[in-house]
């Protein structure tokens, strides 16, 4: 018999004690993808055991990759073969499109579905395909299946029209196996996109920033082995971080304090009591005030990070303005969050937010990962609440249930 855990009910509770972060969900994606074109024998450390990377590593298995993940560390035996990437899998798991550029450099093709992911809005890969054509290879773009074809590999210069993190990621795989300099004008910013660089170099690959641009000077050959430990993960930290607004005394340990400067100073700016100690923060139950902010691209308060902030602010006094600057679809959680009363209107890109002295508890229905994190914070807020479609934020929090027990959370899985 098998039981899917797919509702969490809240009871009182009162948040305290310490919790650990686990390594970044992106960066963990887009380093376990460079691996099956950087070396032959990979080890990775502090890889988050969340539903997208079992996913992505089923994925792999199926194409010949030996893998071993256990407690938190990932070994990768590269032996991929070529195969159309054409099953469900890959249509319903967005990160599958980082291996267009890993076929590409390894077969010098690839036939793949359009990649899935969250409802969070339109997110084309019409970037990555314009990068692929710089660099020397041919798109067929038909309805859901995308071919690509290499006709001559070669060094390139493309400038994103806007910063993209998957976009850089792909151009990046695609550049380190192309011998000659390539140059990625506007590059992604994130700190996933500089452990990927650190991961690359240890990959006789020669990669570094230059100002707003990324430039690979790359190479066939593989090293023997390599061994890397992914980052920590600022979006889970950020997380923990807005659950200790209303905790007695909660540290999120494990972090770099330097990836959460500009999201700290929203939090503090809005009366956030919050201690920075090197690799660790310790927030204290809060009076939080009224605030407008953007989100946008690093360093500035992330896509991810913003929607979290909307249930402490829904009975905050006056109004907080949110505005979205990246996807123009993240806005399915706030109509959830009416269901508790919540003062919550959306005009354009705008999340307006108008504080209520009387919220009730309801059941909540996740729509995506961030969402579902973003409910999750609500359903602390208002015990009594439930949250239903748990596999969203089993996508992206590792140990989730775990560590909601360790710092005081009462509630049940059904």
């Amino acid at each position: 018999m098998v039981i899917i855990v797919n509702k969490l009910i809240t009871f009182p509770s009162k948040i305290k004690g310490t919790v650990k972060i686990s390594g970044s969900k992106n960066s963990s994606l887009a380093i376990i993808a460079a691996s099956l074109v950087s070396g032959n024998l990979v080890s990775l450390d502090n890889v988050p055991n969340i539903s997208d990377i079992k996913n992505f590593l089923e994925i792999l298995n199926d194409i010949g990759v030996k893998t071993y993940f256990k407690n938190n560390k990932l070994k990768l035996k590269n032996n991929p073969i070529y195969m159309e990437l054409l099953s469900s899998k890959v249509r319903e798991f967005r990160a599958s499109y980082y291996l267009m550029s890993v076929f590409l450099s390894l077969f010098k093709k690839v036939e793949i579905l359009y990649p899935g992911g969250c409802s969070i809005g339109s997110r084309p890969i019409d970037f990555h395909l314009e990068g692929f054509k710089k660099a020397g290879c041919i798109v067929s773009d038909e309805s859901s299946v995308i071919k690509i074809e290499v006709k001559e590999l070669i060094p390139f210069v493309y400038e994103l029209p806007k910063k993209s993190l998957g976009a850089t990621v792909n151009l990046m795989i695609l550049a380190s196996k192309i011998e000659g300099t390539s140059i990625i004008k506007n590059a992604s910013t994130e700190p996933e996109i500089d452990d990927l660089i650190t991961f690359l170099n240890k990959g006789n690959v020669t990669v570094y920033r230059q100002k707003n641009d990324i430039v690979i000077k790359g190479q066939k050959q593989k090293v023997t082995k390599i061994k890397h430990k992914i980052i920590p993960d600022r979006i889970e930290a950020f997380t923990y971080i807005i659950i200790g607004l209303n905790s007695k005394k909660l540290i999120v340990k494990n972090i770099e304090t330097n990836h959460l400067k500009v999201p700290l100073y929203f939090i503090k700016k809005a009366g956030g009591i919050i201690r920075v100690k090197r690799n660790q923060i310790t927030i204290k139950e809060s009076i939080i005030n009224k605030v407008c902010v953007n989100s946008f691209d690093y360093p500035s308060l992330s896509t991810d990070q913003m929607p979290l902030l909307y249930p402490v602010m829904t009975n905050v006094d006056g109004t907080s303005i949110f505005t979205e600057g990246i996807f123009d679809g993240r806005f399915k959680v706030c109509e959830e969050l009416k269901k508790s009363g919540a003062n919550i209107n959306v005009e354009n890109n705008k999340v307006y937010i108008k504080g209520v002295n009387e919220l009730h508890s309801a059941d909540y229905f996740a729509t995506d990962l961030r969402g579902a994190a973003t409910l999750l914070i609500e359903c602390i807020l208002r015990p009594g609440s439930s949250l239903s479609n748990l596999h969203y934020l089993e996508r992206g929090y590792d140990n989730i249930y775990n560590k909601l027990k360790k710092i005081g959370l009462n509630f049940k899985l059904e």
